[in-house]
């Protein structure tokens, strides 16, 4: 074995050895880093299980809740819309008894009440007045009122204010006095003639009033209450419908 082939084969075969077991641990290194690998996507696949997992459950917390909401509202509802229409009810019948016991409260005022009272002044101012004396315009003017059905609260009704004094002043026969004496008793006694009929009409006419203004509130009664969510609800049936449920 000392011949100088042998020495030459012994050497290449060293050689070649020397490079194999370099290759098979270059071979080693990668298999080692191969399962380096291999484990670090089992690492990574249970983490993104866990996460998928995690986003599964919120999910179905997340629509359970949804529906659970929505079906406490469909529940809730009637009631809150009943108390809605109570206190709606209240504040109309509020409302409505203050309006209707101003309205009762004008209809009990006579009918003709200024027109008779501005009269009685007129027939006793001219009756005061001796013949030939100074009696001032404001005084004897005596308005043609009549009444022709309007509402009792209208300014006309009221008795007209007379000013005491003046410059603008004439004499008036007694003649003139004792027609204006007369005209202003006719129409008094005609007011008075006609005043319960009229207040009985006007009493009619106020509840007449009082009536359509109660049914008109009752009408104004809307509902303020949505019904249903319906976004939630579409979204979670498709979440179920997704997962076969």
């Amino acid at each position: 074995m000392s011949d100088p082939v042998s020495k030459t084969l012994r050497d290449e075969y060293d050689r070649v050895q020397a490079q194999l077991d370099e290759a098979s641990k270059t071979k080693d290194n990668i298999w080692k880093k191969r399962n380096e690998l291999f484990d670090e996507r089992k690492r990574l696949q249970k983490e993104l299980d866990a996460e998928y997992q995690y986003k599964k459950t919120a999910n179905d917390v997340y629509f359970t809740a949804i529906l659970e909401h929505s079906k406490f509202m469909q529940e809730e509802q009637p009631q809150n819309w009943e108390e809605i229409q109570q206190e709606k009810q209240q504040e109309l019948e509020g409302s409505g008894l203050a309006v209707a016991r101003e309205e009762r409260e004008l209809a009990e005022i006579p009918a003709f009440q200024g027109e008779i009272m501005t009269c009685e002044r007129a027939a006793t101012e001219t009756s005061n007045v001796p013949s030939g004396e100074m009696l001032t315009r404001k005084a004897e003017k005596i308005e043609e009122v009549f009444y022709t059905g309007r509402d009792i609260r209208s300014k006309n009704n009221r008795a007209p204010k007379y000013k005491k004094g003046g410059c603008n002043s004439l004499k008036l026969p007694q003649a003139v006095m004792e027609q204006l004496y007369r005209s202003s008793l006719e129409k008094r006694n005609t007011f008075k003639a006609h005043q319960a009929k009229f207040t009985v009409e006007n009493k009619r006419t106020a509840e007449e009033r009082i009536a359509k203004l109660t049914l008109m509130g009752m009408d104004s009664i809307k509902a303020v209450v949505d019904k249903t969510e319906i976004v939630a609800v579409i979204e979670a049936a498709a979440y179920n419908e997704s997962r076969g449920m």
